[in-house]
């Protein structure tokens, strides 16, 4: 922004008519003036006019003023609505994978979706979505620079399935910042944005080349993470710019929840069934387990309830139901059954990555531009999900090929 020397010299006006009004005053008194003159040996002023203002004081010519705003509004403490903003030095500072793992950080998000918590959910494996508020990835609304995004998962009920945008696939290297109203804001966007919209603004106006390339693992030593981005913009003649961006992460993912020393115990509440042993009525017992579920099936009516089928399929044995059992589930004191989520699910789900987009726009002219983007996503993620329990309704006849013994 230019600033004329007009602004300068409109300044001084003040002072020059507080010259001139000094002058007249000299005039009339003129020989008092220059007693005075004479007594401190000052040189009189040079006046030619009205205006006239004394030499030192005289407005010079400037040239342009250049002003560059260091105070720009890149908060939301002004705006309208509750506004978070989530800057790229911000997401780096982290070493965010993807822009949900920075997101989430933050106390309105609730982190539902994630490698974590999806191995145990077994639902969406590898997707990662913004649920603000903890009322649904489908009421948080997603927007790319302002504009609506395709969804990549559906959710919601099967009579009313909701689009989600899985944010695994804007790459992180081209995001400038990201822009939260926490509030709702329905009224603007519509009933998917009840919770909030999250507005992920891309630096479309970069050029050059960054990249990133990351490590890390846990102190178990699992979950080995390795994760490279780039990023490259460029001018395309005067009125055109071309964007390109690539990130590629793979989580080999970490053990199960007896992989710590924290779960080894594996306590769990356990219902005290006689209560005539001088113990409470609940417990919390270490090595506890589901007492009817087993890795390979266990008879549980008829003349042969309560016989397991050994791992190699050809013999059975008699089932321990551990110390407590006959209320609940649960079981402990030496037991054969198992507990499927600290044993089958992953703490964290190995999850391989690749985003990429590309943005184009030009410029025609002053009013009216073009943009074009293109954006491919692939992610895989993998464990073990929820099977089928069949309690007392599958009958073994005599024609099963594997022996009862």
């Amino acid at each position: 922004m230019g600033i004329r020397s007009r602004s300068l010299a409109s300044r001084r006006r003040p002072f020059r008519l507080l010259l001139l009004s000094t002058s007249f005053a000299g005039a009339a008194l003129a020989p008092m003036a220059a007693s005075a003159q004479d007594a401190d040996n000052a040189p009189p002023l040079s006046v030619t006019g009205a205006d006239a203002v004394p030499e030192d004081d005289r407005v010079v010519e400037a040239q342009n003023i250049v002003v560059t705003g260091s105070r720009l509004e890149n908060t939301g403490f002004n705006a309208p609505t509750p506004v978070t903003v989530l800057g790229a030095e911000d997401i780096a500072r982290q070493g965010a994978t993807d822009i949900s793992q920075a997101l989430n950080l933050i106390p309105a998000f609730r982190a539902l979706n994630t490698p974590a918590t999806a191995a145990l959910y077994a639902n969406n494996i590898g997707t990662t979505t913004a649920d603000l508020r903890a009322l649904g990835a489908n009421r948080t609304l997603v927007l790319v620079d302002g504009r609506r995004v395709v969804g990549a998962t559906t959710t919601g009920s099967s009579a009313v399935p909701a689009n989600v945008v899985d944010l695994n696939i804007i790459p992180t290297s081209l995001i400038s910042r990201t822009e939260v109203v926490t509030g709702g804001a329905s009224a603007a966007y519509g009933s998917d944005a009840v919770a909030g919209v999250v507005n992920i603004l891309l630096d479309t106006d970069f050029e050059g080349v960054r990249g990133r390339v990351q490590y890390g693992q846990t102190d178990a030593n699992d979950n080995r993470e390795y994760v490279a981005s780039i990023a490259y913009g460029a001018a395309l003649g005067e009125r055109a710019h071309v964007l390109f961006g690539a990130d590629y992460s793979n989580s080999e993912g970490a053990g199960n929840c007896y992989s710590r020393d924290w779960c080894l115990p594996g306590r769990n509440q356990v219902i005290n069934p006689s209560r005539t042993n001088g113990l409470p009525a609940i417990n919390l017992l270490p090595q506890t387990s589901i007492a009817t579920a087993t890795n390979n099936g266990i008879i549980v009516s008829g003349p042969l309830a309560g016989r397991e089928f050994a791992p190699d399929g050809q013999s059975t044995y008699m089932h321990d139901y551990g110390t407590y059992f006959g209320v609940g589930l649960f079981q402990s004191g030496g037991g054969d059954g198992i507990n499927p989520f600290f044993d089958n699910y992953p703490l964290f789900a190995p999850v391989r990555r690749i985003a990429t987009l590309a943005h184009l726009d030009y410029e025609f002219s002053d009013a009216l531009e073009a943009f074009a983007e293109l954006s491919y996503a692939d992610v895989k993620g993998s464990t073990i999900g929820a099977q089928t329990r069949d309690i007392g309704s599958i009958t073994i006849f005599n024609d099963n090929p594997f022996p009862l013994r």
